[in-house]
């Protein structure tokens, strides 16, 4: 069979960017982690988008559908670690609309806190974040994204039925980031009389179009599989929507490439999908109810705004982290020395977990560098001015940890504490 340009284009990307294969255990976890069946995982990674787009399938008008079955639109995942979407036109009218792997890794990561602060779980099962702690957190993730290029933050309480939630709010964000590139198609096949809005939008408003029509095949498809007996669920597909735009501007507002483009601001792009939202409800209260959770993500993502653009605003909130960390810290160094030996296996285990929570640059450089400059300070003297040669074995077999910890670092903590250790050295 031959395949059309656009095929070939999205498998010379997949030759470029391969998507991984899940390790059997790894699969198991993940599966516990998200409640999804075992089977579902072991079809691969590559069958996701496609799962995604069949739900958006026959909510797409005739032309869209005709593109897919001639192989001259078509849609894949490539492994690629940062958070993306994006569409390309090729030759002859044929699309290729991409997913990053890392997309979904992000959404979900953002996903987590949120769901831990605001689906509050049963009696007795956990009491998740509190919601001053919870624009901090994510503040975090997306500064963990901008110096690593991965997904990466903070822990935190968290129970399975928010877990499940969070994947099923992440999956509702990349569906309707799916959409929203389908749109960018619609729009540039001249398909806007075929969705109506061709009176409403022009050309100078694509990416409003874009999103009004992730936002109709998101809930319509939400409609197909789950009915409309239960809100909730809508609500979720529309929370799903906000939440992508609202990391689109954070992502946007420190340097980070989200999509291709420039795109109008996030919250005049919400406040059209409101209207959207409102025009397809069929009264005020159906409308609220399904904004709910949207409108509580809005309120701490103006949060996290605000601590990204004024940091110093929260440096006694750090100031308490630091000393709470150094002490964690150096009772590990301590536990872990106690023998001729050390405990390597403990403490290249606990250490990097323990200072993996998301904690901002600056409380990770203050717990290094007092760590550093007190052991300088312990071991300044050599093993012939020992007066306590327990004491004198012990800082040694500190000094072996310490050395040894840089190989079990995930950045950017590695980096730091690569400069903490020159500082030994000098």
């Amino acid at each position: 069979m031959i395949q059309t340009t656009a095929q070939r284009y999205l498998l010379e990307l997949l030759e470029q960017h391969p998507l991984l294969d899940l390790p059997a255990d790894r699969i198991r976890a993940v599966t516990s982690d998200l409640d999804v069946l075992v089977q579902k995982l072991d079809l691969g990674l590559s069958e996701r988008v496609p799962d995604l787009l069949s739900g958006l399938h026959s909510s797409l008008p005739p032309i869209a559908q005709q593109l897919l079955r001639d192989g001259r639109l078509v849609v894949g995942e490539i492994g690629a670690v940062s958070p993306n979407a994006h569409v390309t036109r090729l030759e002859e009218d044929q699309f290729v609309v991409v997913l990053h792997s890392g997309l979904f890794s992000f959404l979900y990561r953002i996903a987590r806190p949120l769901a831990s602060a605001v689906f509050r779980p049963m009696k007795d099962v956990g009491s998740g974040i509190d919601v001053p702690k919870l624009a901090r957190i994510i503040a975090e993730i997306f500064w963990w994204l901008q110096r690593t290029g991965d997904s990466f933050g903070p822990e935190y309480e968290i129970a399975l039925e928010q877990k499940h939630l969070a994947n099923l709010l992440a999956m509702s964000a990349e569906r309707f980031l799916l959409a929203h590139e389908l749109g960018h198609v619609l729009f540039a096949i001249g398909a806007m009389s075929e969705v109506g809005l061709a009176e409403q939008l022009d050309d100078s408003m694509e990416e409003h179009f874009a999103d009004v029509i992730g936002l109709d095949l998101n809930l319509r498809a939400c409609l197909v599989k789950r009915g409309d007996s239960d809100p909730m669920w809508l609500m979720l597909a529309y929370a799903g929507a906000e939440l992508a735009l609202q990391i689109w501007s954070v992502m946007e507002r420190i340097g980070l490439d989200f999509v291709d483009g420039v795109h109008p601001p996030a919250p005049q792009r919400i406040a059209m999908l409101r209207d959207s939202l409102r025009a397809w409800c069929k009264t005020d209260n159906t409308f609220e109810t399904i904004a709910t959770a949207a409108k509580v993500f809005e309120h701490v993502f103006n949060d996290v705004s605000q601590i990204i653009a004024r940091p110093g605003d929260h440096g006694a909130t750090f100031e308490t982290e630091a000393d709470s960390l150094i002490g964690e810290f150096e009772h590990l160094l301590d536990r872990c020395s106690k023998e001729h030996v050390p405990d390597y296996a403990t403490f290249y285990s606990e250490a990097p977990e323990l200072l993996s929570r998301g904690y901002p640059e600056s409380v990770i450089n203050r717990v290094f560098f007092s760590v550093v400059d007190r052991f300088k300070e312990a071991t300044s003297q050599g093993p012939e001015d020992w007066t306590d040669k327990v004491q004198g074995i012990k800082r040694f077999s500190q000094f072996k940890l310490l050395f040894g910890l840089i190989d079990h670092m995930p950045e950017p903590a590695k980096s730091v504490y690569g400069t903490a250790l020159d500082h030994i050295r000098d």
